[in-house]
């Protein structure tokens, strides 16, 4: 089996995350946060591990990482517990529905509305940078207080100058909310050297963590803003006979009971990507796809949508195939691609995919040159090239 499926969910994961998920239900228990017996403050100090592993390798204060269960969580609650009732929401035309359902909902039922701002596929470098601010700046209304947009597409692959946007967003009052699940343990994110207020990424895809983890990770000047309310209120063993949720982060935005065995293996997951470090991550990443392009290119029974030489994902169809079609004959030769629309309609439109998508290859680290090799072979076998 050939997993070419990463952007989705990494796999398989590193023996020593799958080793502390497994320790952690049988070694640790307790509740973190509710006893004082020994398992639970066990599991307290294993969670604030994981807290401290985030917070170096985003650039928080590890009382600044809040646990959630994916990114389309942490979204939905960075947004939704800072939204403020009457203003303009500002995303961009790349957007996943992770931001897109959301940011319709708390806007559709308000005076509010929200705008989406030009991606700028058409150009590279310090060009496309400008052309993106310039329509941010264009999009701008009196009551523009939030701007969200992802990191890097997971349709297309393609990166977001998410310094220069955090630029403009601070000098402009406006509240920067990331959807990093494409770019966490790829590209190099530090919250407030890039002027993030929450950066919302998965523990799930590139860094190597268990399914149903994530975080959102706070910054400074977003705890110091009094924009962040509790969007889910409930216990978690701090001020117990208060009626209110504690102002504190993460106590604020955490409620109930936390996954511990995921979180431990998320911490795990962290310590894997930091000692390999995702410059080298990123390496080697971008050397599979750049092969497999250089070797699909040329074939004329091929349409490429989206090329990035610095990129984990390259999105194309054979031509006159239904992209579903397309999955099903390379799944039948032992190959795992994601194939329609990955659940971002306005990135395909904005890319000029088909009717039915497009498939998409996306790698980790655990992926080889012979498996692209594979993968190369079974694609020209599809075309009859």
């Amino acid at each position: 089996m050939i997993y070419l499926d990463n952007a989705a969910t990494s796999f398989p994961n590193p023996e020593s995350v799958i080793k502390a998920v497994a320790d952690a239900m049988y070694t640790v228990g307790g509740n973190p946060g509710r006893s004082a017996h020994k398992l639970a403050l066990a599991a307290a100090g294993e969670v604030y591990v994981t807290r401290e592993r985030a917070a170096e390798l985003f650039g928080a204060r590890p009382e600044n990482i809040v646990f959630t269960y994916n990114t389309t969580y942490a979204i939905n609650n960075a947004l939704k517990s800072s939204y403020i009732y009457g203003t303009h929401v500002l995303i961009s035309d790349l957007e996943h529905n992770s931001v897109l359902r959301p940011t319709a909902a708390v806007t559709g039922n308000s005076f509010a509305s929200y705008s989406m701002f030009d991606s700028a596929l058409e150009l590279k470098g310090e060009e496309r940078t400008h052309a993106i601010i310039s329509s941010i700046r264009s999009k701008m209304r009196p009551l523009t207080r939030t701007l969200i947009c992802t990191a890097r597409s997971n349709v297309t692959g393609t990166p977001m100058p998410i310094r220069e946007i955090g630029r403009y967003c601070r000098e402009n009052g406006l509240f920067f909310i990331v959807d990093g699940a494409q770019s966490a343990g790829y590209d190099d994110i530090n919250i407030e050297r890039d002027n993030i207020d929450v950066l919302c990424v998965p523990g799930h895809k590139g860094l190597y963590g268990p399914s149903g983890t994530g975080m959102m990770i706070f910054s400074t000047s977003a705890v110091l803003s009094e924009r962040i309310g509790s969007f889910i209120e409930g216990g978690n063993g701090v001020s117990s006979l208060d009626v209110n949720m504690p102002e504190a982060l993460p106590e604020k935005l955490e409620s109930g009971t936390l996954g511990v065995p995921g979180i431990m293996g998320l911490g795990v997951a962290l310590k894997y990507v930091s000692d390999l470090g995702i410059n080298r991550i990123a390496e080697h990443d971008s050397s599979l796809i750049q092969k497999a392009y250089m070797s699909l290119c040329f074939n004329k029974k091929l349409e490429i949508y989206s090329y990035e030489p610095h990129s984990p994902i390259l999105l194309f169809n054979v031509a006159g195939k239904d992209s579903e079609d397309t999955a099903a004959e390379l799944d039948s030769r032992g190959i795992c691609v994601r194939a329609g629309y990955h659940c971002a309609p306005l990135a395909h439109k904005r890319a000029s995919t088909p009717v039915g998508g497009a498939v998409r290859i996306s790698v980790g680290y655990t992926n080889t040159e012979d498996e692209i090799d594979e993968f190369i072979k079974a694609v020209y076998d599809i075309t009859g090239k």
